[in-house]
């Protein structure tokens, strides 16, 4: 078995050294120089270590191999493919999603004479043909690389098997043979989710339909919701992973005893994985959970490790860039610190919580509460630093939001399972069945937005001390395990490292809100082709702006998570320049994650991009006071900062960009303009009328556009700073016109496509 659990994880850590550590190409010459080594350990070795080299070393070598091949492969197949349009014959392989006139699904390109690549295909026309999993389409494309979005690098499509992005054109057919049948586990997930769309209340429909299938489109539509599960670390229970296959054999053994179970289990199972969908997380618990039900029927204990390792190498021959997916890394870490950690961790404090005698309800009681806090222990030990990279926050409350919810979910799934399977034959029955899984799902839902409401749910690594409180905390662990000091006081090793950690979480707690107190800045964040901006002075804080686009973050998860980062659980207001989508599209995930006192909207803003009727909702849900800007300008009453709101220019034939907010702000003595989207004319009538002064900070107009930052206005403000916020676009955001306009102003300019998020503080000695 030993040799299963080196051989795998030694063949996934090759390919992941290939894919984050190589430039293309070198694998060859890394396997050949491990075939040296392994031959130089052979000789030179003592016997005893020589099948230790030979399992590690064989198959990373061939793990480089395999990587170095595929990806060469297939890379570079599909930038031969780049930018060409073309009418291809693709093999659909899923329901198309369709929502508001935009579609997209997955294929596999089929056509004689050129590689079979995935490809994502959109329609942005609403022309996209009705397609089944399973059908054979000859379609007009705009094919581009998959390896590129957004202007960057990105190995998110090739880590599913998609080497191809693609616009649709024209569609010239649709035909079916033999092979389309074999796509009948996608036509059962439809069918399931049907029932489950029948079945269930509205209030749960989402949940459920991602609990028990997978689909999380309409999980992600609800902001509150879905930044609830996010913040408690509890978002993996809700999408189909591999704990869903534990709780169905765990139904099945209940329903049908052990040994059945395992017997009917492996097809179930195996069916269940395919109609989920082949995700990483189900195919390792698929693998997993067979080699259990073997164990089963043949009288032998399983080995989690050898199941994990096997389903990673199974992975990794499939397609060995899925080493770059992160479901995949998140779901592995997770059942390796389940497999390592929890069991020593629960055997050390069930000897420290002693059972009670006589009462076998509160041994019980103990006994889950023990179990539970363990695997949660478990399950983000290794995840944490991960999410910290990927999403830059670490949830606290992550340990404790399993013991409460963890069990709701179980009973959700179980119950759940069962109606929407009846659903299928007695729809009536389903539905008034459904109350029994409705119950617990409420509670999940219900408890995880109450507990991503507690104040420090989760801390943000955009604050550095957050980083290094936990780089701090997994040092000192790892050094207190190493250490390994024994007796009777051995179990302090654990408790001295944990009472460091939170006393240095507490210092930086009290470091944060001290420097909140002290900060007057102006931070311009860099949220794509869009615009967000940050006002902090002491007690008070504005954000101007909440919107962007041509990025994979949402802008109000990017503005949200600055905030945080610096104390600030509560904010004076959020203004909205204008409606169009990069200004405001995160404005409602804002008001979910942030407590916004007031927001200000223009009063006659077009809302052509349909935001406002969900930012408004937000805001009465979360109790923020909405004031609209019409005709007079308004004074906003802050305790440490002068905000001026300019009201938007109205009447007929008034562009949509000149109809915003413009915001003129004073922090320390000096002041920040920003201007939203209003071109040169707007700016002029600024300065006719007076409504600006002196400014020291500018925020570019529309992003850089020509037809903006005008000679007229830099000459009145007279900036020392300006800052574009801009990112991928296809508009030439910013002009070269308008960057030679701010230069010969005198101004630095500083671009948060290029630098970032640009922080600026009014009250440094350097503006002397």
């Amino acid at each position: 078995m030993g040799v299963i659990v080196i051989s795998g994880f030694a063949f996934a850590g090759a390919c992941a050294a290939a894919h984050y550590l190589m430039p293309s190409g070198w694998g060859y010459w890394a396997a050949l120089a491990l075939i040296i080594a392994l031959a130089a350990a052979l000789k030179f070795s003592p016997r005893a270590r020589r099948s230790t080299f030979a399992m590690i070393l064989i198959p990373a070598a061939l793990g480089l191999c395999w990587y170095t091949f595929y990806s060469g492969l297939y890379t570079g197949s599909a930038a031969g493919l780049d930018g060409v349009t073309r009418t291809v014959t693709v093999r659909v392989d899923e329901y198309p999603y369709r929502d508001d006139g935009y579609a997209s699904v997955h294929a596999n390109l089929i056509e004689d004479g050129y590689p079979r690549l995935g490809i994502e295909i959109s329609d942005y026309s609403g022309a996209l043909p009705e397609l089944r999993p399973g059908d054979i389409a000859r379609l007009e494309l705009e094919l581009m690389d998959a390896s590129e979005r957004y202007g960057e690098a990105t190995d998110i499509y090739a880590a599913r098997g998609t080497q191809l992005r693609a616009y649709f054109v024209s569609s010239a057919g649709v035909t079916r043979d033999w092979k389309s049948a074999l796509y009948f586990p996608q036509e059962i997930n439809r069918a399931l989710a049907g029932s489950v769309r029948q079945a269930f209340p509205e209030s749960v429909r989402a949940m459920m339909l991602g609990l028990l299938l997978g689909e999380t489109h309409e999980l992600y539509e609800d902001a509150e919701l879905d930044n609830a599960m996010t913040v408690t670390g509890v978002m993996h229970v809700v999408s189909v992973s591999g704990m869903h296959l534990s709780f169905l054999f765990s139904l099945l053994v209940t329903l049908f005893g052990k040994k059945r179970a395992a017997l009917l289990g492996m097809p179930v199972v195996i069916l269940f994985t395919f109609v989920a969908g082949c995700t990483p997380a189900i195919v390792r618990s698929c693998v997993m959970l067979l080699l259990t039900m073997l164990g089963i029927l043949l009288g032998r204990d399983s080995d989690g490790l050898t199941g994990l390792s096997l389903s990673l190498l199974l992975c990794m021959c499939v397609n060995p860039m899925s080493i770059a997916s992160l479901g995949l890394q998140l779901s592995f870490a997770s059942v390796f610190g389940i497999l390592t950690v929890s069991p020593a961790l629960f055997r050390r404090i069930k000897r420290r919580w002693p059972a009670p005698r006589g009462q076998k309800w509160r041994t019980f009681f103990r006994n889950s509460i023990i179990s539970g806090f363990t695997t949660s222990i478990g399950a983000i030990i290794f995840t944490t630093p991960l999410i910290a990279l990927s999403f830059g926050y670490v949830s606290l409350i992550s340990p404790f939001s399993g013991i409460l919810t963890l069990w709701a979910v179980s009973l959700a799934f179980n119950a759940g399972f069962i109606v929407m399977l009846v659903g299928l034959v007695f729809p009536q029955a389903a539905s008034a069945l459904a109350i029994l899984p409705t119950i617990p799902a409420a509670y999940f839902m219900f408890m995880a937005k109450l507990l991503a409401r507690l104040p420090f749910a989760a801390v943000y690594t955009a604050d550095g001390r957050v980083f290094v409180w936990m780089v701090f905390t997994y040092a000192s662990f790892a050094l207190m395990y190493l250490v390994k000091p024994k007796g009777r006081g051995g179990h302090i090793r654990f408790m001295a490292p944990a009472l460091c950690s939170l006393l240095l979480l507490a210092a930086v707690f009290i470091s944060s809100a001290v420097q909140s107190s002290r900060e007057h800045s102006v931070t311009v964040l860099d949220v794509g082709q869009g615009e967000s901006v940050a006002l902090l002075s002491g007690e008070s804080a504005v954000l101007v702006d909440c919107g962007g686009q041509g990025t994979w973050d949402d802008a109000g998860d990017t503005a949200s998570e600055f905030l945080l980062s610096r104390g600030r659980l509560k904010i004076d207001a959020l203004v909205l320049t204008h409606l169009h989508s990069d200004h405001c599209n995160g404005a409602e995930r804002l008001l979910y994650r942030i407590d916004v006192d007031k927001l200000y909207l223009p009063g006659t803003a077009d809302d052509s991009d349909g935001e406002l009727e969900a930012i408004l909702a937000a805001a009465e849900a979360n109790g923020t006071q909405v004031e609209m800007i019409y005709t007079s300008d308004a004074a906003v009453p802050l305790r440490e900062m002068d905000l001026t709101l300019i009201a938007p220019e109205t009447g007929s034939g008034v562009d949509d960009n000149e109809a915003g907010i413009v915001v003129y702000a004073g922090i320390e003595g000096r002041h920040v303009l920003i201007t939203g989207d209003a071109g040169s004319t707007r700016e002029g009538e600024l300065v006719d009328s007076g409504s600006v002064g002196r400014a020291e900070v500018l925020v570019a107009g529309h992003h850089g556009s020509k037809y903006s930052s005008s000679l007229e206005l830099l000459g009145a403000l007279d900036p020392e700073i300006a800052v574009v916020s801009v990112g991928y676009n296809n508009y030439g955001h910013p002009t070269e016109d308008a960057l030679m306009r701010l230069k010969m102003s005198g101004a630095e300019v500083y671009r948060t496509d290029v630098n970032g998020n640009v922080t600026i503080d009014m009250e440094s000695s350097a503006w002397d």
